[in-house]
């Protein structure tokens, strides 16, 4: 009897851990593209045509993997969700990097300890891909 209620416990503490797992890897698909995307230089580099097909094409295989991954069961649906992020949010860096050049004239400047008057529009850019790329998933994959 205890010996099954060992076992019991072992496989609970399996299936924690690889929960656990699940869960660090689709914070870690939500938050990179945002927060590489808040440095200028990244988001160039997400923007720009070599860059931005190699991060597509990788984002784009991460999600077709997530999303296969769900539809086998194998996952979570909410880790599939959290697959499809980074496609999104490269899409976001590109929209906000091309209306921040539209508007202002120029790239954005890197805003990370950097208390330079005059700014704002940066720090704006920098706040707008950071958190605007990043709550919109949180949303979606909050338990419900």
């Amino acid at each position: 009897m205890v010996l099954h209620g060992r076992r019991a416990a072992e496989r609970r503490s399996v299936g924690q851990r690889e929960m656990q797992l699940e869960a660090m890897a689709a914070s870690l698909l939500v938050i990179s593209v945002p927060v590489a995307g808040t440095y200028p230089p990244a988001a160039r580099w997400f923007t720009r045509a070599p860059g931005l097909v190699l991060a597509l094409l990788i984002a784009t295989l991460v999600a077709i993997a997530g999303l296969t991954c769900a539809a086998l069961e194998i996952v979570q649906t909410r880790f599939a969700v959290a697959s499809v992020a980074p496609v999104v949010q490269i899409g976001i860096v590109k929209l906000a990097r091309g209306l921040f050049i539209r508007t202002q004239g120029r790239e954005p400047v890197d805003v990370v300890f950097n208390f330079s008057p005059g700014l704002a529009a940066d720090r704006f850019f920098a706040f707008v891909v950071g958190v605007g790329g990043i709550v919109p998933f949180l949303f979606l994959l909050a338990p419900r």
